[in-house]
């Protein structure tokens, strides 16, 4: 429930500060969480980044601005963030599939209204959630930087790309044909997915990994 409550005010500070210049950072700080655990939940339980959320939301209260005022262009754009009618045009059309004077002229925009967070548990049994230490072990694995606000939908595709590579071949029944696929087979990898957050800057590391067991000389570890 407090990931929850979290979200909730996250969406609520969101919200608020609409044409004010804000952050993932500062989204994080009322909330007193990591940008990065918080871009991760969010993205988990909305299916959007907290960038991605807040551009969309400004872009459809432009066009609420756009049908109900007589402002002008440049100061609706500068009003949500842009700095120039050019810029603001061409994000606002990607999002509506209209220009800003077609929209104000009568033309239908894209409609992204606030989220609502709420829980919903279905069915029989009971849910147990656990969180146990483990001893210390070596990884070993597939390496690559995610930004915080495309990660939930960039990492899947990473995944296949991994499985299409080096995973089919022995997942097939075939003898392994190459160091990759032999090192994938030796240390299960694809066991774990592991995310280590000592980048900083909006990115963080992300390994398709499994227990090193030795060998495999050309692959990068991690302590975890």
């Amino acid at each position: 429930m407090e990931w929850l409550s979290s979200i909730r005010t996250a969406i609520n500070y969101m919200e608020e500060h609409l044409t004010d210049d804000i952050s993932a950072q500062d989204v994080a700080d009322r909330v007193h969480l990591s940008p990065f655990f918080l871009q991760r939940g969010f993205s988990l339980m909305t299916g959007y980044g907290i960038g991605e959320y807040i551009r969309n939301r400004r872009l459809y209260q432009a066009a609420r601005d756009l049908k109900k005022t007589e402002d002008k262009v440049i100061e609706i754009a500068l009003r949500y963030g842009y700095e120039t009618p050019e810029s603001f045009t061409k994000a606002f059309s990607r999002f509506h599939g209209a220009t800003p004077s077609q929209v104000r002229d009568g033309a239908v925009g894209k409609v992204f209204l606030p989220l609502t967070i709420k829980l919903s548990v279905q069915g029989g049994g009971q849910m147990e959630v656990k969180i146990a230490p483990m001893f210390p072990f070596k990884v070993i694995g597939f390496q690559k930087i995610f930004d915080n606000e495309t990660a939930y939908a960039e990492i899947p595709k990473f995944w296949d790309e991994i499985c299409e590579k080096y995973a089919c071949n022995v997942y097939a029944g075939n003898a392994p044909a190459n160091p990759c696929e032999q090192a994938l087979v030796d240390n299960c990898i694809g066991e774990y997915g592991v995310c280590i957050d000592d980048i900083g800057g909006g990115k963080f590391r992300y390994l398709i990994a499994g227990k090193y067991t030795g060998g495999a000389g050309g692959f990068r570890l991690h302590r975890t």
